[in-house]
């Protein structure tokens, strides 16, 4: 915790292990995950942790406060909900691994689990997306949607009314309706970060380095933009001076939302070990 004007470290919050993901706040305190399993409540005004959770497998990605409880993914394709008030584990969702796939290599990482009405949405390793009673943890419906050597469900997925927007690594992206589990549209482009949404347009980064700007209503493609590089794009954001977003190589764009074009782009002269989505204030 650092004190916004000064910089000035107020507290810091101890984990095990490296944290690769943002936190939640929950009730004035603050939930976090790291990297060798462990999920920490600490009060945000203390050092001294509420409760912490060994999950078993390392977590990537954010939790997430759904109907009361902290759902949990890690990269062992396991999900679960932990009481937020003391730690307990509500449910846990082991996905079995799928026969079918082409590699036993699994990507490293998993995405957040979202919520649609009273159900969690999750994304696997194998492509598969699956509904879970937020409740009781049991699996109502299961759709693969990821293919290829690499079908990973590694973005979070967007739902938007009775819409999942979600993809594999490789492919595709897809509209997937969670009422008659059936796909609207689907695009062959590969996702590696969440998309975003706004009025019917998604802006999709893609595994293969091209944005998108993607009509939800037909799945048409409205403009595409190629960085031009081998890596993958981060999040974009909506700004008022146009869409942001980085690259794995090391480079923050910024894209006109209307045409597709670009208007700058920069690159440090530092070696970076990852980049995140960029955020923007003003």
């Amino acid at each position: 915790v650092l004190e916004s004007t000064t910089g000035t470290e107020v507290r810091a919050f101890n984990a095990h292990s490296a944290v690769q993901s943002e936190p939640i706040f929950v009730d004035g305190n603050v939930i976090f995950c790291d990297e060798g399993g462990y999920t920490f409540n600490y009060s945000t005004d203390g050092d001294q942790s509420v409760w912490e959770h060994f999950g078993g497998a390392p977590i990537t990605s954010q939790p997430k406060l759904i109907d009361g409880n902290v759902i949990v993914s890690s990269v062992d394709d396991s999900v679960y909900s932990l009481d937020a008030t003391n730690g307990t584990v509500s449910w846990r969702y082991n996905h079995p691994p799928s026969l079918t796939r082409e590699t036993e290599l699994t990507l490293y990482g998993a995405p957040s689990a979202v919520s649609w009405q009273d159900s969690v949405i999750a994304g696997f390793s194998d492509g598969s997306i699956v509904s879970i009673s937020s409740d009781s943890g049991e699996v109502e419906w299961q759709k693969v949607v990821g293919e290829g050597v690499y079908p990973d469900i590694i973005a979070t997925p967007i739902v938007n009314g009775d819409n999942i927007y979600t993809g594999g690594f490789e492919g595709p992206f897809v509209a997937l309706n969670p009422n008659s589990n059936t796909i609207r549209w689907s695009l062959d482009i590969g996702t590696a970060s969440q998309p975003t949404y706004e009025d019917n347009v998604i802006f999709h980064g893609g595994s293969d380095g091209v944005l998108r700007k993607i009509d939800t209503i037909t799945g048409q493609v409205i403009w595409e933009w190629d960085a031009d590089i081998e890596g993958s794009l981060t999040t974009p954001r909506i700004t008022s001076a146009g869409i942001i977003t980085s690259s794995t190589e090391e480079t923050i764009y910024l894209i006109d939302g209307s045409t597709g074009s670009e208007i700058w782009q920069y690159q440090t002269d530092l070696r970076l070990s990852g980049m995140s989505s960029p955020i923007s204030v003003g």
